[in-house]
C-alpha cells in the first residue's frame, strides 16, 4: 500500500516501463524538495518491482529507513502542501543532483 513501481510510474508519466530506471534523478530532486521543507521525502514511494525496495539513491529524513519514511509519507497530509515553485526545483537540482 502506497507504493508504485518504477515502471508503473514510467507508464504513468508516458514512458515504456523499461525507462523507470530513467527516474533517479527526477526523483531526487523530488525527495530533496520535500527535505528543503521539512517533509518526508516523497520519493520513497517509487520501488524496485523485485525487492519492493526505492533504489539506491532515495533521499531519506536523517536517521530514518525506506520503511519509516514511508510511513511518514503515509501520514503526512498532502493537500495542506503548496506545489513548489520553479526556481525552488531549479536550485535543488542545481545544489544537489546536478
Amino acid at each position: 500500500v502506497g507504493k508504485i513501481t518504477y515502471g508503473s510510474l514510467a507508464k504513468k508519466v508516458g514512458r515504456g516501463a523499461s525507462e523507470g530506471r530513467l527516474l533517479s534523478r527526477p526523483l531526487k530532486i523530488v525527495g530533496e524538495v520535500a527535505l528543503a521543507n521539512a517533509l518526508p521525502a516523497l520519493n520513497v514511494v517509487v520501488v524496485n518491482q523485485n525487492t519492493g525496495l526505492p533504489g539506491k539513491g532515495v533521499v531519506l529524513t536523517a536517521g530514518e529507513t525506506p520503511e519509516s519514511e514511508l510511513g511518514r509519507v503515509l501520514e503526512q497530509d498532502w493537500f495542506a502542501i503548496s506545489v513548489p515553485s520553479v526556481d525552488e526545483l531549479r536550485e535543488i537540482y542545481e545544489r544537489e543532483v546536478r
